[in-house]
């Protein structure tokens, strides 16, 4: 029965039947301990799913996570799987080249990222594997030969970092939040047709020598 159902079957399920249980905790940047129940989590999904397919999230694109672990990066990558997009996690201390061939080999059309982690400055590395984006003036137009899919970045901010060339994370799951109706029903519909078996997540991996090969998940 559970292999019948989608992960956004399954936690709203859960959530219908104990909201208040606690489904996540996390320390933040600061130190104190962020929790979210099943119903603050689901709503949070539900919000920023809205927000996304706004933004032009579609059932089969590949969306780039490239954030440190926390409680927005599950709430951005099941945001992301609910709407039927395959979901390609990078690991926040990689090189830009090294994210770069994840982008470009997995097609990836949306990133998701955040503005700075201890030393990194993401904004300025995405510049310098992306140098279009350097210059960018509003988000969802990028245009690089050697990332071809890649159109829209979404941008968490912790520091107060903005850039005119990146979706801002919070608008985004507030504008999902507000929705008169009209992309919430159709985020809705997009949820309703994705399939257990659907591509979920594409997680790249590889030995000691060569380049990563991307694992297929469902």
């Amino acid at each position: 029965e559970a292999r019948r159902r989608t992960l956004w079957q399954a936690l709203s399920d859960v959530a219908a039947r104990n909201p208040d249980k606690l489904a996540l905790a996390g320390a933040r940047d600061g130190g104190e301990v962020g929790r979210l129940t099943y119903s603050e989590l689901t709503a949070r999904i539900r919000d920023l799913s809205t927000g996304l397919a706004i933004t032009g999230v579609r059932r089969g694109d590949r969306v780039v996570l490239w954030m440190t672990n926390s409680l927005d990066w599950v709430v951005a990558a099941q945001a992301a799987i609910r709407l039927g997009a395959a979901v390609v996690p990078v690991n926040s201390f990689l090189k830009p080249p090294e994210i770069r061939y994840v982008i470009a080999q997995s097609g990836a059309r949306h990133l998701i990222m955040l503005d700075r982690f201890r030393k990194l400055d993401f904004p300025a590395m995405l510049a310098e594997m992306c140098p279009p984006f350097a210059t960018a003036e509003q988000p969802g137009n990028l245009l690089d030969p050697d990332l071809p899919d890649l159109r829209h970045v979404l941008m968490l901010s912790r520091s107060g970092t903005k850039h005119p060339g990146t979706h801002d994370f919070a608008t985004i799951e507030k504008a999902g939040r507000e929705d008169s109706g009209y992309w919430r029903d159709i985020a809705d519909t997009m949820a309703s047709s994705v399939q257990p078996s659907d591509l979920g997540m594409v997680k790249y991996t590889s030995g000691s020598t060569g380049f990563p090969k991307g694992v297929m998940l469902d």
